[in-house]
């Protein structure tokens, strides 16, 4: 029996007064630099997209660990754990693959890769996180459909040397350790990071049935180096490793009437270099080099589930293992002159993908992707911008039409700024949906090598009202797929599926978010609704999903305090969608509260700060909802559908870090 729990009236109340409370004092750290959308920094007021700033002290309060501990409290924003295919990140109802992931400005994830979990990605002294709202497929490529999120690393540039310790602990088992070193020498500078992270796991049943068990260890290993070639170019050179090991023992494969015991190890290796930075007073560039492998190795065994809930052994397998290598290359070239009408950015890429572990005989899973790009600035006066841009891209392993953008920048007053742009980018082929083979006595499914990119119009309007301490803003999103990749059968006879070219999805999203911050207090309150229609050629029913949150930060002056609130909550979802076999099912998702509370004590002179709180308040259950099985084993298991429920648990947590 799935638990339900209603907080809707006694939340909102809690929001909004969280959100209201408090004093004012004069504050201008509204006025944030960027480097998200351009080679030069530029101020945040003036860029073509609205841009949410995620600062160092909120990622501390909230004691995130890695980007998907960070990211699920923000408006749009929701994981949910697939057990071996890790924390899925879910923007805008829409699935990870819409969104872009860059580390300092730079492409960090593999582009087409089913595996990668977010949780990979550590947060070890980051100064900010920046989320660009809206789609920049002419600029940044595949995935870039809804979102951009660029995270930028600390980066100290007084002389000298700098160096940062820090141990997390919680009662849930975990204990977290992290550290970097700095070193300023004139033109040199050198950071290395390293971290080790180790989570227990959760233990419980999922809907009575299938006992689970999720330890997991990660280690992670940074180094970077940057050389000033002339004022404002430099030559940068890093290395990311990060090797996990978990246990997933009892997790439903989703679609299918099996679960399975895996212990999972990945290795991810990432490495890049090139010149970025200003060639001259009015010309930039950025000439990049990324190479990416990721290995995963997995050995399971599967349990098929009968009628009666009893479980039967099956054979195990090694199939999982994935061998994955990226390079990929790019170069452009930015003019600003503000005392021009038209800048300008052209530039190439290219990108090489293979997995090791399927090249086999005649077929080769290899892609290769060619690209140009250029878009074009113009400001006839300086209360209107306008921006537009192509990309044209060639694969030898699937077709990508070319993709478009018009954007418009309009400062209508001292305080007032409206953004808007229109246009079309898209999402290439995963290596599973090209190449992916897996069979079973009931399953077979196999990849399609005469797929297309998926394609996505968009328009979003994003208006936004500043004063000195306050921040306003108001987002208007639609967005409609062609040619979205789904898993259909193909032959009934042999139970034989195959990906294919056939959904059609539409997205509309508004949301209001409204910011204030002074030395010593800030607060901040969102709201959202996000309407998702799965097949709007057969039925065309919307469901929409409403989001709140609030956050509160109160800072204690000259006595290096500060205490911290936040709450995120979404409401119940009731969607009806199409399952593999062409079929339409009842999809349901509970709602669910997230709750944080903590401290941070900065002790003075001493360079140690203490942080504690508890994350979870509530408890709550966080998915609830059901699927139906792939696989069938008579006439009595058709429609037959097995509830999955998630409860993440409460836990306090103490973290202590030493600044030298």
């Amino acid at each position: 029996m799935v638990r339900r729990i209603t907080y809707h009236p006694v939340i909102l109340a809690i929001l909004l007064l969280l959100s209201f409370a408090g004093s004012a004092q004069r504050d201008s750290s509204l006025q944030v630099y960027t480097l998200s959308g351009n080679l030069q920094p530029v101020d945040q007021r003036e860029a073509f997209h609205f841009i949410k700033v995620i600062e160092k002290e909120d990622i501390d309060l909230l004691n995130a660990q890695n980007l998907n501990d960070l990211l699920k409290y923000y408006l749009y924003s929701s994981s949910f754990y697939l057990g071996a295919e890790g924390y899925q990140y879910d923007y805008m109802q829409s699935g990870r693959r819409s969104v872009k992931i860059l580390l300092n400005g730079q492409q960090f994830w593999q582009s087409s890769i089913d595996k990668i979990d977010l949780s990979n990605l550590f947060l070890i002294e980051i100064e900010r996180i920046e989320i660009m709202q809206g789609s920049s497929g002419v600029f940044y490529g595949t995935n870039a459909v809804l979102a951009i999120i660029n995270v930028i690393s600390k980066d100290p540039r007084s002389e000298g040397l700098h160096f940062i310790a820090r141990g997390n602990v919680s009662n849930a088992d975990e204990f977290n350790t992290s550290g970097m070193l700095h070193l300023n020498a004139g033109p040199h500078r050198f950071s290395i990071r390293a971290g080790r992270f180790f989570h227990y796991g959760i233990h419980g049943r999922d809907s009575g049935r299938v006992y689970e068990w999720k330890p997991n260890r990660k280690a992670v290993l940074s180094a970077d180096y940057s050389y000033e070639l002339l004022p404002g170019l430099n030559a940068d050179a890093s290395v990311n490793y990060v090797n996990s090991l978990s246990k997933d023992y009892g997790y439903p494969a989703p679609n299918t009437t099996r679960v399975i015991d895996a212990d999972i190890s990945q290795e991810i290796i990432n490495a890049k270099g090139g010149l970025r930075g200003k060639l001259s007073k009015f010309h930039s560039i950025s000439f990049l080099h990324n190479y990416t492998s990721f290995q995963q190795n997995k050995v399971y065994t599967e349990k098929i589930l009968s009628q009666d809930m009893e479980r039967s052994q099956a054979d195990g397998g090694t199939d999982g293992n994935l061998h994955y290598d990226q390079y990929w290359s790019g170069i452009a070239l930015e003019r600003v002159d503000k005392s021009r009408i038209v800048d300008y950015l052209v530039g190439m890429e290219f990108t090489h993908q293979r997995d090791r572990a399927f090249d086999q005989g005649a077929v080769k899973t290899r892609s290769t992707v060619f690209s140009a790009k250029g878009d074009m600035r113009f400001q006839w006066r300086k209360d209107l911008k306008l921006q537009t841009g192509v990309r044209l891209s060639g694969s030898n392993a699937f077709k990508t039409p070319a993709s478009y953008e018009i954007k418009g920048w309009y400062y209508m007053n001292s305080t007032t700024v409206l953004r808007s742009a229109y246009g079309r980018s898209y999402r290439i082929p995963t290596f599973n949906e090209l190449f992916f083979t897996y069979e079973d006595p009931s399953l077979n499914i196999r990849g399609n090598r005469n797929l297309s990119s998926e394609m996505y119009d968009h328009f979003n309007a994003i208006l936004s009202i500043r004063s000195e301490n306050f921040l306003f803003t108001s987002n208007t999103i639609w967005l409609q797929t062609r040619n979205a990749i789904q898993l259909v059968e193909i032959d009934e006879a042999s139970s034989t599926y195959s990906f294919m070219n056939t959904r059609k999805t539409k997205i509309m999203t508004q949301g209001i978010n409204l910011e204030y911050r002074s030395d010593i207090f800030s607060a901040e309150f969102g709201i959202a609704n996000t309407g998702n229609n799965q097949f709007p050629d057969e039925i065309g029913n919307y469901y929409f999903t409403q989001e709140i949150s609030s956050s509160v930060k109160y800072r204690i002056p000259n006595h290096g305090w500060t205490f911290s609130s936040f709450i995120k909550w979404n409401s119940p979802r009731n969607e009806i969608r199409i399952d593999s076999d062409g079929e339409l099912e009842d999809y349901t998702l509970a709602s669910y509260t997230l709750w944080d509370l903590s401290v941070l004590k900065e002790i003075r002179e001493t360079g140690f700060t203490i942080g504690f709180g508890m994350k979870n308040l509530l408890n709550v259950i966080r998915v609830s909802g059901a699927y139906l099985p792939l696989d069938r084993f008579g006439p009595e298991d058709f429609n037959q559908k097995f509830p999955v429920n998630v409860d993440f648990g409460r836990r306090l947590w103490l973290n202590l870090t030493w600044k030298m």
